[in-house]
């Protein structure tokens, strides 16, 4: 149960958030798909931003608190899915 705690606690500071955005985007630097790093660095910055937001009383907690891992998932997948139809344009565009 130590272990949870520990967890949770690291998962609700939003410097972590950062740093875990930060790692994302120089992954993507070195990789350069757009498709799977930069989605999730973009995703945690948002976290770290809401978690900052319900730090200061701006959102409510129960907005954000129970749901975080999910949130992230989410916000991942939306941006990704972003990339991947503006890609999928650009890529149309250069052969029409």
């Amino acid at each position: 149960m130590d272990l949870y705690y520990q967890l949770t606690y690291w998962l609700f500071l939003p410097q972590v958030w950062v740093i875990m955005s930060l790692i994302f985007i120089g992954l993507e630097v070195t990789d350069g798909s757009a498709i799977f790093f930069l989605p999730m660095g973009i995703s945690a910055a948002l976290i770290a931003s809401l978690i900052f937001l319900v730090d200061n009383s701006v959102l409510p907690l129960h907005f954000f608190a129970n749901y975080l891992v999910l949130a992230f998932s989410v916000l991942g997948g939306c941006i990704c899915h972003v990339f991947a139809g503006v890609g999928h344009r650009e890529k149309t565009k250069e052969r029409g």
